[in-house]
C-alpha cells in the first residue's frame, strides 16, 4: 500500500510511502502493513492510503495501471485498486509502535468466470481473451483523499486477457478486475491453448459494472478453430558459428516468426 501523512499545516511528510504486507487474516478481511520510515514530528496527522502503490501522483490524483493481461488466480487483490477513508492519528515514530486503522474501499469491478471444461482438443486451456463493447482496462486515476470520488480511465482498451493458472480445474473460478462502466452490447471471447485457439463466441450484456461488485460468468469453451502447424528442422548449420536468431519471412520480407536456438533444432508455429 501507499501512505500519505499530512500534518496540521497540510504539508505531506509522507507521500505515497510504500508499506509492505506483514500479515493477512485467513478470511482476507484484515491485513497488517509495516515500513521503516523517518519519525514524524508533529502531534497529529491525517493519513491517506491507496492499494497498490500508484505509478504516478499529481496533486491528490494517484494513477494506477489496470493491466490488459491478468492472471486468473484467486488473488483478487493483486489487480484491485482501493482507496482508504482518511484517518486522523498520532505521529508514527520509532519510540512507540503506532497502530493506524484504515478502511479501504474497492474501486474496481470483479468478474468471476467459470470454464465448465479446461481443455481444447485434449490440450490444456491457457488463457481467455475477451473483447468488451467499451474500454475496461488502462490507466485509472483516483483521488487518494476521498474514497467516494469518481475515478477516470485513460489509455483504455476493450481487450482483456485472463491467464489460466496451471492448477486450474474445470469448474474453478477465474478472476479479473475491470474498470466500472456500462456494459451494454456484445462481448466476444475465445479460449487459447498455447498457440491454438477456439472459434469466437459472442454473448450479450446489459448491465452496470459497479465498483466493489462481482459479476459471475459461465463461459463454455467454443469449438476449436482450424489451425495449421508449420514445422522447420535445421539439421545442419553452415554458418561456421552458432546462430542467435532464426527468422521466418514471407515473400514480402515481413517477419512471420522469430526463434532463438533450440537444442533439438526443431521450430514450429501455428496459424
Amino acid at each position: 500500500i501507499a501512505i500519505w501523512a499530512a500534518n496540521e499545516l497540510g504539508e505531506y511528510e509522507l507521500a505515497a510511502e510504500p508499506f509492505t504486507m506483514y500479515h493477512i487474516s485467513e478470511v482476507w478481511e484484515t491485513a497488517i502493513f509495516t515500513a521503516t520510515i523517518n519519525p514524524l514530528t508533529s502531534d497529529s496527522y491525517t493519513y491517506y492510503a491507496t492499494y497498490p502503490t500508484p505509478t504516478s501522483v499529481s496533486g491528490t490524483t494517484a494513477t494506477f495501471t489496470l493491466p490488459a493481461t491478468q492472471n486468473g488466480s484467486n488473488a483478487m487483490g493483486v489487480r484491485d485498486i482501493m482507496v482508504a477513508t482518511p484517518s486522523v492519528g498520532n505521529a508514527l515514530n520509532a519510540e512507540k509502535v503506532t497502530k493506524l486503522d484504515m478502511l479501504f474501499t474497492h474501486k474496481m469491478h470483479a468478474i468471476r468466470i467459470i470454464l465448465p471444461q479446461n481443455t481444447m482438443n485434449d490440450m490444456k486451456a491457457t488463457r481467455v481473451e475477451m473483447v468488451f463493447p467499451t474500454a475496461v482496462v488502462g490507466d485509472v486515476a483516483v483521488d487518494f483523499t476521498d474514497p467516494t470520488a469518481p475515478t477516470t480511465l485513460s489509455n483504455g482498451s476493450n481487450i482483456l486477457n485472463i491467464e489460466i493458472p496451471d492448477n486450474y480445474q474445470a469448474g474453478d473460478y477465474l478472476w479479473a478486475m475491470i474498470y466500472p462502466t456500462e456494459l451494454t452490447g456484445e462481448v466476444s471471447y475465445r479460449v487459447w491453448a498455447g498457440e491454438y485457439k477456439t472459434k469466437e463466441k459472442v454473448i450479450s450484456l446489459n448491465k452496470t459494472a459497479q465498483p466493489s461488485h462481482i459479476s459471475p460468468m459461465s463461459i463454455p469453451v467454443p469449438e476449436p478453430e482450424p489451425a495449421t502447424t508449420f514445422i522447420i528442422e535445421v539439421p545442419k548449420n553452415n554458418l561456421g558459428e552458432e546462430f542467435n536468431t532464426l527468422t521466418i519471412l514471407d515473400s514480402n520480407g515481413n517477419t512471420i516468426k522469430s526463434f532463438t536456438p533450440r537444442a533439438n533444432n526443431i521450430y514450429s508455429w501455428v496459424i
